[in-house]
Order: C-alpha cells, then structure tokens, then sequence
C-alpha cells in the first residue's frame, strides 16, 4: 500500500518534567525533549512553538522494501508529526541513585490513518550527574502484518549555554561521542545502542538528511564541523527490517558540560556522595544500576559508584567528617568502588576504596600448569597518592593511610600492599592481625595460611 506523503495539522501535546539538579528535562508525547540547567533562562536545546524544543526522536519508515518513505517526528518538518499515545507522560522515583526519575511518553507514528509503529521513550536522571539517558522501544503495529524497514535519528537543534553558534566535537574512544561546543560548554550525544552514522554541521544540514523522505535519503556523514555553525547534531540507526508485532529497541546518552563559567559539584555528602574529577587520561564512571560513560567533568556521584582508570587517573574527594571538612586522594591503573560509611560517634571519616574488575582466581591454577606461560601473578591492582583516611581493599588485605603514595595489588598468592611515601597500617584478613608497612617496604597479605 503507498501512501501519500503530507504534513499532518498539530497536535496538542502533553508534556512532564523532570525536575532535577542541575538539570530539568521536559519530554512531552510526539518525541520532543528539552533539558536546561538550573537558574539558566533557556534550554540547551533551540526552543520550539508550543512543544519543548526542536530536539528528539525521528522515524522514517517504509511498509516494505519497496514502499513510500514516511517521516515521522516531532516537528511537522518530517512530514507526520508523532501522534499522542495513552498513557500520558509520567515521572516516577526521587532523583536519587537507587531511584533515579524516569520520564515515560508514548507515541505513535501514524500516516493516512494508518499506524506504523509505537514507541515507548523512557528517560532515566539521577540528581547530580551531567548525563540524561533515553531509550526507546519501538514496535511494529500496522494492522495488517507488514514488514517495516527504515531507520531511526536522534537529533538536536544545539543551543549550548543559550548560544546556538559552535564547533563540532567528535571523539571514538572509549565511548564514541559527537556534539558541538562554544566557550559556554558543550553538548554531546553518547553512543549506548550502536549508530549507523552520526553528523554534527550547520543545523539546516542534518534537519535536511533526518528529514528526507527521498526514494533513497542520504546518510548522516560521519563528520563534524570544525567551524562555528548553528549547531546541529544527530545519529541514525539503520532498520532493516522489522516483523509485524516485533520490537526493537534504541538508546543515547546525552552529556553536557559548562566551559569557563563551569559551576562545581556540590559539596560531598558523608556516607552518601563523593566528588569526582579527571586528573589525565581517560576515566569511566558506572553509578549503582548504570554502565560504564566516559567522565568528562567535576561532577558528585553516590556511594556505591565504580571507577575505571585503567587508562587514566582520577581525584576523589570525600567527606572527612560530619562537620563538612573533605579530605582527597589520587587513584589509578585500576577499577574500583567507593564505599563510605558514617558512624553514630563523632570523627574522621574513613572513606573506602575496593578492588573491582579483577581477573578471576582460577587462573591461577589454570596457569600454574602452563610451564610456558607461567602463573598468571597480578589479578587487579590500584595505586593512590593522597591525603586523608582512606583504606583501599583487596581479597586479602586491606590498607589504611593518612597520607601516602601506595599500591594495592591482588595476586595469585595474595594481596600486596607496596607503600613508596609515608606510613600504611595494613590489616591481613585472613590472619586477623595489622602490620605496619612504611616508605620503601611492602607486605603480602598471603592467600593461605
């Protein structure tokens, strides 16, 4: 069946907001997003009439292989605007990082009085992060069992601080990220579910590709503009083909930052949140519930959290005690979790930093017999350089310092605890005792007794 492509009238639309710090996100029921920044007068995103910005979810879509090219999104320049779905748009949870705000919309895509698809869009935000994840699961309702093929954009109107002029910024690794960026900061959108093709340009261009309903539509370029545009960015995801009743599924995770004017994190908070922030190299960041993302700024994440810095080095600063005093240590070359825990009796807080991301203790043995090989020794390993209490743990031993440059290893034959300036108090758990190791020496928390 081909259908005849045109613009369907607006629709009034529902919205919900997220009210959340630092930032606000309003997602209403045809697709359209809009997340701003506390106090800010405007959205990172370019405002649109009567929805919360020209940013969101499109859908371009054929009934087969050979069918008209339909757009479906949440400007009437796809050619169908998303059409409201019940339930209306609701956010559940308190912000926090057990239970993060989740924003539910529902839409479909209908043309000529026909449906297409439905689509489900979730977004998920814990208070205190510069991330906002969204997902969207999609599935086939043409009444009458067509295959659909297509592909599916995500894209923004970028109006970064409230500027909408920037330069493109690109990045493949350890997570590909693409966005624009001015002096105020940057937007960027993450890759979760893998893209087809991304494109960051002027954003006349990218409107053009994701809103090309052409027998055979261009493909986002894979580029982005070094010179300063009206910034626009997208990513597209190809369909190629998609049963009647199945679903599919797609998902980003958009990440903003402030440039010179950047506003600190808060506070850390005792036994509840520490504060994060690159040092060099690349270092990932996974809260409780969440996956690995790059961590791109000074940002408070919960306790609980994991770090990678096996290709980068980190500061973590923690409360040291009720009263507000903070106290900071270097980590890296190693994955862990922070834990801190606040006792009823006044004093220092220790804040504590367990080995994470290990290689698992069976191939110890496994190795033991390969003569060519040889034992597979060091399992997982974190170095710190710092000052304050804090007390890094391993499958044997645990070290506490004051202010030290220290290394925390597991091997095969147990934990070693190497300090190169000032003094560890070590505690070998399996032996139930504390050692005290000073500049120059180590101790072997051993696996058997």
């Amino acid at each position: 069946m081909t259908l005849a492509l045109v613009a369907a009238p607006a629709a009034h639309a529902a919205t919900a907001t997220i009210d959340g710090s630092p930032l606000n996100i309003t997602a209403s029921d045809i697709g359209a997003i809009q997340i701003s920044y506390d106090g800010a007068a405007g959205g990172e995103f370019t405002p649109q009439p009567s929805q919360p910005a020209y940013a969101g979810f499109t859908a371009s879509l054929r009934r087969t292989p050979t069918g008209t090219l339909n757009g479906f999104s949440y400007t009437a320049g796809g050619g169908f605007l998303f059409t409201p779905a019940s339930p209306a748009p609701t956010v559940t949870g308190d912000g926090g990082q057990t239970s993060p705000f989740i924003l539910t919309a529902n839409f479909d895509a209908i043309a000529g009085g026909i449906p297409f698809v439905h689509v489900t869009e979730q977004i998920i935000y814990a208070n205190g992060s510069p991330t906002v994840e969204i997902t969207y699961t999609i599935t086939n309702a043409t009444p009458d069992g067509d295959t659909l093929s297509g592909r599916f954009f995500e894209s923004a109107d970028l109006q970064v601080g409230g500027n909408d002029s920037g330069t493109g910024t690109f990045a493949a690794s350890p997570i590909r990220q693409v966005g624009g960026s001015n002096a105020l900061g940057t937007a960027a959108i993450w890759e979760v579910t893998p893209w087809t093709h991304y494109q960051e340009d002027a954003n006349s261009t990218i409107q053009n590709i994701v809103n090309s309903n052409l027998a055979t539509p261009p493909n986002l370029a894979d580029t982005v503009n070094p010179a300063a545009v009206d910034n626009g960015v997208a990513v597209q995801w190809d369909l190629p083909s998609l049963g009647a009743g199945g679903s599919t599924g797609e998902g980003v995770v958009w990440n903003f930052t402030r440039g010179g004017g950047q506003t600190p994190p808060p506070p850390p908070v005792p036994g509840k949140a520490v504060n994060v922030n690159v040092v060099s190299g690349q270092v990932l960041v996974k809260v409780p519930g969440g996956k690995f993302v790059p961590l791109t700024n000074a940002t408070q994440i919960p306790v609980g959290s994991q770090l990678d810095t096996t290709k980068g080095r980190v500061k973590l600063t923690s409360a040291a005690t009720k009263a507000g005093k903070t106290q900071a240590s270097d980590f890296y070359d190693g994955i862990f979790q922070i834990k801190q825990s606040v006792p009823k009796t006044p004093g220092t807080l220790t804040t504590d930093v367990v080995l994470k991301g290990q290689a698992s203790r069976a191939s110890c043995s496994l190795r033991s017999v390969d003569k060519k090989k040889g034992p597979k020794t060091v399992l997982g390993k974190l170095w710190g350089n710092g000052k304050g209490k804090f007390r890094t743990s391993g499958k044997y031993a645990s070290a506490t310092v004051r202010g030290t440059i220290w290394l925390t290893q597991d091997e095969c034959d147990g934990t070693l605890i190497r300090v190169i300036r000032g003094t560890v108090q070590v505690r070998d758990l399996r032996r139930h005792k504390t050692v005290t190791v000073k500049a120059g020496h180590s101790y072997l928390a051993r696996a058997k007794k």
